[in-house]
């Protein structure tokens, strides 16, 4: 059974980032590029200021040069090697750390120097299911969950439970962090698994 979310978003701020980047010789699924009858974006804004980040990250960019602390997973980078990097010249940055070992278990870490928008409610997940002897979709709705990251609780959902060529996608609403140098910065954290690694996962990021 497929799943996918439908994501209700507030309108009043502009820096949303969800989607995710590609493998490294597949294309993979991007909340951008899913089917329009898979995912619905209510909000409009939403979907044009997540167009708008998307297209302003580039491969590679100065980490040093952002004008926030760089937010990273320095346990999965002992196990599965250095992250990708991509950075705009807004000040946002992407790293998407994959295990080389394992497909579709991913972390990705997106940092932002402005407030990332936040759902009003976690989105709901549209689901494939016999329904009257056939084939219907049925809306259930989600439950905020809760982790912590760097000693502060923080919400997150399921944003999609995958199927095909990709795993199940979490993703936390936007968290405002202090680095060691006292620099303030905005971060959301999606992991990518199969094996059941959200919400564990998201606790391995630190400075």
């Amino acid at each position: 059974m497929k799943t996918t979310t439908t994501l209700f978003f507030a309108g009043a701020l502009c820096l949303g980032v969800l989607a995710t980047a590609c493998g490294p010789t597949t294309p993979r699924t991007t909340l951008s590029n899913l089917p329009q009858s898979s995912v619905s974006v209510i909000d409009p804004s939403w979907e044009k200021a997540n167009e708008i980040v998307m297209s302003s990250l580039n491969e590679g960019g100065s980490l040093a040069a952002l004008s926030i602390p760089v937010l990273r997973a320095p346990s999965l980078e002992s196990s599965w090697g250095k992250p990708s990097v991509e950075t705009s010249p807004q000040g946002f940055y992407r790293l998407t750390y994959e295990d080389p070992n394992r497909p579709f278990e991913r972390l990705l870490i997106y940092g932002s120097p402005k407030p990332f928008p936040r759902p009003i409610a976690p989105p709901k997940i549209l689901s494939d299911e016999m329904v009257n002897g056939g084939l219907g979709t049925v809306e259930k709705t989600q439950r905020w969950q809760s982790t912590t990251v760097l000693g502060q609780s923080v919400l997150w959902f399921i944003e999609s439970t995958g199927g095909g060529a990709d795993g199940e996608y979490f993703s936390t609403v936007g968290i405002r962090l202090t680095g060691p140098d006292d620099r303030v910065g905005y971060y959301r954290l999606v992991i990518e698994t199969i094996t059941g690694q959200a919400p564990a996962r998201f606790s391995k990021v630190g400075w």
